[in-house]
């Protein structure tokens, strides 16, 4: 027997709005039979949940707060050996993968691999799973091992959240006519990345109406690359010998920087002379946005996009400093009243979209938690809190979808302005540092239970 959450759009026959509208009773009624259900069919088949379950003597769910010390700190999906990564020890990567998922990479097993691209494509091409990464922002690489059908039901999920931040009119047709520009890679494996997948197949009128500033993909073996010269770097340490083929996507990111003033001009120019009169959604990470604007004003094009366009912002600073009046020169560029954001991380499966008041609005699959900065103790869930940010994302069936994250923010569980009845993250959300050093060690389960399940996932791996 399913759960609501199995196919989130299906349940809601592709209503944002309903989903969003819920009495707060009935989303956790829903909720804490999905929850459930997730924890039954998951508590044996993954090393580190049955850990934590057995650290904490849990055997079944019987309330929505009886999931918190079952959690797992983000830093989880990142505690493998990095050097798995740069030895090119891909069957001890799988091995690792498939202690987090109820799929595995056996067929691929034996094989190996010049470079993580490759591997990741035969990933693609002969398994069940879909791997997303992070961007690498902290250090180090994170892998969340979703499979192919969750990414297709996210890609519905997508299509129903166009609600959130289109006009209806335009949310409801099977194909809005909008040009999308997208100022970053065409494609790639981190999450912000394959959000350009979904803007492309769901957004723009036809593929050819998808603009972006870098027409190929991004590779994830210069990603890491790169956070290994950083980390070098730190270390006053040399940088690492790159391959043959680390050396070729090294050369071909140094060509993509030195062209990349003529990139944004001819990506502009499109704009000026091809977009004149075509709706457009712009997309993409704040500073992506603000540099493309900048250069925009800078070329007289003031406004640059066709009345009715409209931009959508998510990603966040990264660390990065906020430029000044950067909110007003996308605005100006644009010619739009406002931006619309999203708020999310690549361990949860949906973002989290604003509404007109500038909340982020978390759906009904997604359970949202506080806890205390500094012990790690549950919040209330109700009235307006503030505290660290645990989620529990009950879409994924193939793996388990809880996580506590780093973000500090404030959550309000009342009837947003806006009329929303969903819960709602504050627009100020900030970042807490390691404690004691200790990134793993941050949420409701106590130490034992976390270095339990660190056990569970990487015993015998490296």
């Amino acid at each position: 027997m399913g759960c609501f959450a199995d196919d989130p759009a299906a349940y809601f026959q592709n209503r944002s709005t309903v989903a969003h509208h819920l009495p707060l009773a009935e989303q956790e009624a829903l909720q804490l039979e999905a929850l459930q259900q997730r924890f039954a069919a998951l508590r044996d088949a993954i090393p580190p949940l049955k850990a934590l379950a057995d650290a904490a003597r849990i055997a079944e769910i019987n309330r929505i707060d009886d999931v918190a010390p079952l959690l797992f700190p983000h830093s989880f999906y990142k505690s493998f050996p990095q050097q798995l990564i740069h030895t090119g020890r891909f069957d001890a990567l799988g091995e690792w993968l498939g202690r987090l998922s109820v799929n595995n990479l056996d067929v691929l097993a034996g094989r190996s691999f010049d470079s993580i691209d490759g591997w990741l494509d035969a990933v693609d091409a002969e398994t069940g799973l879909e791997i997303t990464h992070s961007s690498g922002t902290a250090g180090a690489l994170s892998l969340y091992p979703r499979s192919k059908q969750e990414t297709a039901l996210q890609r519905a999920i997508f299509r129903m959240s166009l609600a959130d931040w289109l006009d209806p009119v335009d949310a409801f047709k099977e194909k809005p006519d909008f040009a999308v520009i997208w100022p970053s890679y065409a494609s790639g494996r981190s999450a912000i990345l394959q959000g350009a997948r979904f803007l492309r197949e769901v957004v723009a009128a036809t593929p050819a109406l998808f603009y972006p500033l870098i027409p190929t993909p991004m590779s994830s073996d210069w990603q890491i690359y790169v956070l290994q010269v950083d980390t070098a770097r730190q270390r006053n340490a040399p940088p690492p010998q790159a391959n043959e083929y680390v050396q070729q996507k090294i050369d071909e990111a140094a060509e993509i920087h030195r062209s990349y003033q003529d990139r944004i001009r001819f990506l502009l120019e499109t704009v000026r002379y091809g977009l004149s009169s075509t709706r457009t959604v712009m997309a993409g990470g704040p500073l992506n946005l603000f540099r493309l604007c900048g250069e925009g004003l800078a070329l007289g094009m003031e406004p640059g996009l066709a009345p009715g366009s409209i931009v959508r912002s998510f990603g966040g600073l990264k660390g990065f400093p906020e430029p000044e009046n950067m909110e007003a020169t996308i605005k100006r560029f644009a010619g739009v009243d406002g931006i619309r954001s999203g708020y999310g991380m690549t361990e949860v499966s949906s973002p989290f979209n604003s509404c007109d008041q500038g909340h982020f609005h978390i759906p009904p699959w997604v359970v949202p938690m506080l806890l205390d900065p500094a012990s790690g103790t549950l919040l209330p869930r109700g009235g307006r809190q503030k505290g660290r940010i645990a989620l529990m994302d009950l879409f994924p069936q193939s793996y388990w979808g809880g996580v506590v994250s780093a973000d500090i923010v404030e959550l309000s569980w009342e009837t947003c302005a806006c009329g929303r009845t969903s819960p709602h993250v504050m627009p100020d959300i900030t970042r807490i540092a390691a404690r004691g050093g200790d990134e793993h060690g941050i949420g409701a389960a106590t130490d034992e239970a976390i270095h339990a399940a660190l056990h569970a996932l990487n015993f015998d791996i490296g």
